[in-house]
């Protein structure tokens, strides 16, 4: 489960932890058109950022969202 783990401002680390229901574990995914949505977190309308780091293990972080291909995630079925 991803938290947003109290990080109210752009650049704070969410984390992973056990699922407790807080709000902060809670997330909205927004298509963004194009077959790319954003992750929002419920309480501070942050999304995920990436950052522009891709490799297995990159943190993530949260930031508002500005239009950036780092904040934009595509869902495959495999």
């Amino acid at each position: 489960m991803i938290d947003g783990a109290g990080s109210t401002q752009p650049g704070g680390n969410p984390v992973q932890t056990v699922y407790t229901g807080t709000t902060s574990q809670q997330w909205s995914i927004t298509d963004a058109g194009g077959n790319v949505f954003t992750i929002a977190n419920r309480v501070t309308g942050l999304v995920l950022d990436s950052g522009g780091d891709v490799g297995s293990g990159s943190r993530l972080k949260l930031w508002n969202d500005n239009g950036s291909p780092n904040l934009r995630r595509q869902f495959l079925v495999a």
